[in-house]
């Protein structure tokens, strides 16, 4: 089921409902207003999906985006080059019972409705953090879990934009 909030009334009122049923996935708002959906889990315990869907609010309908390269669910997402990319970070899926964290992100490319792998690895697997991208043509990439079983924190790290790498960056405390 999806739910639209008119914030200025506080009105909810049910929208078109996605393909898939998601939970821990990631969305963000593109500059065409439509909106991304990525990954995330059809269950509590199942694997993390590679599936995308595009949500169109003037027609209220849900379409088909790229495949992931690697499900992910808890992904950290950030928008770059004004809005024309969307950096894909880090994430989780089941194994068996046990949760592993990805070392991995992808780029979805707006303009091409594609997604791509880094050429870079991150300097530690991550899940459930933040992504926030910095007007020096970098995204930080802030908490989150290196390990969600032991609950390890992951280290902070930067995604330089232009080079396609990941860089591990210094904080006073691991978050």
């Amino acid at each position: 089921d999806v739910e639209i909030l008119d914030p200025t009334t506080g009105t909810i009122t049910s929208a078109a409902p996605m393909s898939a049923p998601r939970m821990q996935h990631a969305a963000v708002l593109l500059p065409t207003k439509k909106i991304l959906v990525i990954g995330g889990q059809s269950d509590r315990f199942g694997a993390a999906l590679r599936s995308t869907e595009l949500y169109d609010p003037k027609t209220n309908a849900w379409t088909a985006g790229p495949q992931l390269v690697e499900g992910r669910a808890g992904a950290a997402v950030a928008l770059f080059e004004q809005g024309k990319k969307v950096l894909i970070a880090g994430g989780f899926s089941w194994t068996g019972n046990q949760p592993v964290v990805s070392r991995t992100a992808e780029v979805y490319r707006a303009d091409s409705n594609t997604v791509a792998a880094t050429t870079g690895q991150m300097q530690s697997p991550r899940c459930a953090g933040a992504a926030v991208t910095q007007r020096n043509n970098q995204i930080l990439l802030a908490s989150g879990y290196a390990s969600v079983a032991n609950a390890t924190p992951a280290p902070s790290e930067i995604y330089d934009i232009q080079n396609d790498t990941f860089v591990g960056v210094a904080m006073s405390d691991v978050r």
